[in-house]
């Protein structure tokens, strides 16, 4: 994968960085724009390729043909599958089962986690969508570990149907 690099380190250094100052306690957000095809979610999986830090939890979502049921599922269980590798946890696929594995260690985080499901289970999205992109913050506090929420194709969140949605996703980053 490094052959697709050359002259790319000081991006890759300066996500890096951007990391670093993360777990110093300060807010992190950055965008790549760019036209198709110019190797943005490379430098993306590179990055998450070289992250060797025990205190970060990766979540990549590339949001390309997919809805608000995957994104939700994909950082419920990024958060909760990474944590429970971290302790030694056993590991499950099934969310239900990660749930529980975790839950002794992450009552808040999986408390909504449950609050989550249920408005999505009444069809309330916009509802879930709040619960869902403050879940982060509350993983964080409670496990002292570090969420990396990396979103390709972060334009595509508008197809969710979520009244709002970049406004709210900018007040919580």
């Amino acid at each position: 994968m490094d052959s697709c690099f050359y002259g790319r380190r000081t991006i890759l250094d300066l996500i890096k960085r951007r990391v670093v100052d993360l777990k110093e306690g300060y807010r992190q957000n950055m965008a790549f724009l760019g036209s198709q095809h110019v190797g943005k979610s490379m430098i993306l999986q590179k990055f998450l390729s070289d992250i060797d830090d025990q205190a970060l939890i990766p979540v990549y979502l590339d949001l390309a043909s997919r809805d608000f049921y995957y994104f939700s599922s994909k950082i419920t269980r990024s958060l909760l599958y990474h944590y429970a590798k971290n302790r030694g946890l056993q590991v499950h696929d099934d969310l239900a089962l990660l749930v529980e594995a975790v839950r002794p260690f992450l009552p808040q985080t999986t408390g909504r986690i449950a609050e989550l499901q249920s408005l999505i289970e009444k069809n309330r999205f916009n509802e879930a969508y709040d619960l869902l992109i403050a879940l982060p913050d509350v993983f964080t506090q409670e496990s002292g570990l570090f969420c990396i929420l990396i979103i390709d194709e972060f334009h595509l969140l508008e197809e969710f149907g979520i009244p709002d949605v970049f406004r709210k996703i900018a007040d919580r980053i």
